[in-house]
């Protein structure tokens, strides 16, 4: 799909979902899944992350503080942030991807909420809120994504009958970091390349042999 294709496309879904601003917002995020086939070159001249763009250290860092589940080596330093939508089908997808790989690289999953909308009401909130409050929330972590639905877009974990004020909190201020760092849809990915030196963020679904590359050059490298 060349890059006009996808304008056009956006566009299109646009106009369709106009006078639904939360339908609006879920389905352009999710077409960010497409970006990964419409860029034309990858920034920064970064040859590990299709199409990435730089970030700041302090970006990094503050990203890695953010409320989220851990999954990969105990012992190993974080390499990945991934924001995800726990109802989200490219999140799922990216899941996916990273599954046969999620025991190598240490990777932070911060949750968002904003596919049925981004309230405390959403199915997104509550279900990130349950991962969150799981006793062992990357057992869960996994069971959504494992258990993703996708005929009906959600998510495999049950969500939770409330959230806290405080869940609730971070679950937006995930959402407003994301925007902050770059980030305009789900799953958005922020990876440190050379930690301390270089850090790159990509939206999209990061698969393939761009994926299986990078995580042996991230399982291979030493983190300090």
């Amino acid at each position: 799909m060349s890059f006009q294709s996808f304008q056009r496309k956006a566009k299109n879904v646009l106009a369709i979902t106009r006078n639904n601003t939360g339908r609006r917002l879920a389905l352009m995020l999710c077409l960010s899944g497409i970006v990964s086939t419409a860029a034309a070159t990858p920034a920064d001249g970064s040859t590990l992350v299709p199409f990435s763009k730089p970030i700041s250290a302090t970006i990094w860092q503050q990203a890695t503080a953010l409320t989220g589940i851990d999954t990969g080596p105990r012992s190993a330093s974080v390499r990945e942030v991934i924001f995800f939508d726990p109802n989200c089908p490219m999140c799922a997808r990216q899941w996916q991807q990273l599954r046969p790989y999620i025991d190598q690289v240490r990777i932070h999953w911060v949750p968002v909420a904003y596919i049925d909308g981004s309230g405390p009401d959403g199915t997104s909130a509550r279900r990130a809120a349950a991962i969150l409050e799981a006793k062992e929330p990357e057992t869960a972590l996994c069971f959504d994504e494992d258990h993703y639905d996708a005929q009906h877009q959600r998510g495999g974990y049950a969500p939770a009958d409330h959230v806290t004020d405080a869940l609730m909190a971070d679950l937006r201020r995930n959402m407003s970091f994301m925007t902050k760092a770059g980030g305009l849809g789900t799953p958005t990915t922020l990876v440190a390349v050379q930690p301390g030196q270089q850090y790159v963020r990509a939206m999209g679904v990061i698969q393939g042999e761009k994926l299986s590359g990078l995580i042996n050059a991230l399982s291979s490298s030493s983190a300090p």
